[in-house]
């Protein structure tokens, strides 16, 4: 159970990690933090070995000097480097749980394509060992994305794919068996509109 607080009052929320244990995961991993200069930024934190960030993570950009002494190792999405000015080996504080922590961008991983005036392909923020849509033979294949525009993914906030409960649909075609249930997973995404 975790309770939440509001300006209009507080309520309970009771998480199902047996039922959908990415979705709870992610949920109790996810942060937002005010940076010093006003502006919120999503943390999420991961358990990454900094030896092989490159192979969870597809790298745009990978920091090449040493980590510097007395800061911890992030990775920042383009989304951070765009909307923050962060590239790689940036030294900054990092305001965490009430303690600020002097953080160092190691690398810069890619959340959206740079196509100018191209959409923004918001699956790509899913680690590799999640992101796919269909079972295929045995083989996990991502087939179905959500874009979004520029001005869009200001406001994005994340993306699931709740792919749990997925068959093979080859199988299914091999035996004849008409199934009710897509074969394709469900893509999310959150977005904060806000009231503007």
């Amino acid at each position: 159970m975790i309770r939440f607080e509001t300006s209009h009052g507080g309520f309970t929320v009771e998480l199902f990690p047996k039922e959908a244990p990415v979705t709870v995961e992610n949920f109790l991993r996810y942060v937002d933090v005010v940076m010093p200069d006003g502006q919120p930024l999503n943390v999420i934190a991961r358990a990454i070995d900094a030896r092989t960030a490159d192979e969870l993570l597809m790298m745009r950009k990978v920091a090449q000097r040493p980590l510097p002494p007395q800061t911890v190792p992030v990775w920042i999405s383009e989304a951070a480097h765009d909307l923050h000015g962060f590239d790689v080996d940036t030294v900054f504080e990092l305001p965490l749980a009430g303690h600020s922590v002097r953080a160092n961008v190691r690398g810069i991983w890619r959340d959206y394509e740079q196509r100018p005036g191209g959409g923004v392909v918001l699956d790509r923020t899913v680690p590799t060992d999640r992101r796919w849509s269909v079972l295929h033979h045995g083989r996990q294949q991502m087939l179905d994305h959500i874009l979004s525009s520029r001005a869009l993914h200001g406001c994005f906030r994340g993306v699931e794919i709740h792919n749990e409960a997925v068959g093979d649909e080859l199988i299914a075609y091999a035996r004849h068996v008409s199934v009710s249930a897509s074969a394709h997973a469900p893509v999310v995404a959150t977005f904060d509109i806000g009231a503007e």
